[in-house]
Parts: structure tokens; C-alpha cells; sequence
């Protein structure tokens, strides 16, 4: 990824689980859920494919905990900093600020994320997005009380 080292930072590099789920998301960078194998994901994570069955029952589930994992990342990265004891004003700009100086290193991860969101169609995919939303949604929320 164009990103990689800013969003791989967001994952153990020890942990296999979380190599095979940002393998996965290089994958999905270069091609479409579809496409993507989970041979394809043992070999960029350096793994035999039976390994990726002892953490994932299927593509679809390290999938849903890539999403899982893209959540939390965006919710950190765009949250940071963000302090209730300021006007909402300068927590939205400091919102507006990490967005800004992040958004050229997450180009790819954006491609990534509209890629999944258009192409796929499965109704747990899209309870993710939308608790995506939603998580994003009260923490904005949260800014007004």
C-alpha cells in the first residue's frame, strides 16, 4: 500500500491474525474481493493457507475484521487529540486537521475501503459499514455534550 507504514503501524507484526488481515487489505488494494484468495493471503502473510483457518472460517470473516480493524483506525486517527474542554469549534478543527494530514498517506486505504463498499453486496458487510457510521456518528455526537 501507498500507506503502508502509517496504517501498518495500526497492526502487531508479531500477531498472525493481524498478518493475514493487512495482507488481505494489500490484496484488496491491487484487486477486488472477488479476485482475492486466501492462498493469495497465506502467501503475502508468509503463511501456509491452513493457518489462516485457525483465526478466520472464511474470506468473508477476515473481511468483516478487516473492517473491524479500518474502524478503529479511522476512529484514532481522526479523533485524536480531540479534548471536551475546547469549544466544539477547535474540535472540529482539529477533526478537519487530522484528516488533512493524514489523507495523502490513506489515499490507498480510501481506494480500498470504496472498492469493498461498492463491489460487495453481503448484508454483514454492510451491518459493518454502517456500525462504522454509526460509531462515527456518536463520537461527532459526543462533541455536543
Amino acid at each position: 500500500m501507498e500507506s503502508d507504514s502509517f496504517f501498518k503501524s495500526f497492526f502487531d507484526n508479531d500477531s498472525t491474525k493481524d498478518k493475514i488481515i493487512y495482507s488481505a487489505l494489500q490484496i484488496l488494494e491491487q484487486t477486488n474481493y472477488q479476485s482475492m484468495t486466501t492462498a493469495a493471503i497465506a502467501k503475502r502473510a508468509q503463511i501456509a493457507e491452513g493457518t489462516i483457518y485457525r483465526y478466520f472460517n472464511s474470506k468473508k470473516d477476515i473481511l468483516l475484521a478487516m473492517l473491524d480493524e479500518v474502524n478503529d483506525f479511522f476512529v484514532e486517527t481522526f479523533f485524536k487529540g480531540i479534548d471536551n474542554s475546547v469549544s466544539l469549534m477547535e474540535n472540529f478543527q482539529k477533526i478537519g486537521l487530522n484528516f488533512f494530514e493524514k489523507k495523502n498517506e490513506l489515499v490507498s486505504l480510501y481506494k480500498v475501503i470504496f472498492k469493498v463498499f461498492s463491489e460487495i453486496s453481503d448484508d454483514d458487510v454492510k451491518k459493518k459499514f454502517s456500525n462504522i457510521y454509526e460509531r462515527i456518528l456518536k463520537k461527532i455526537e459526543n462533541l455536543f455534550c
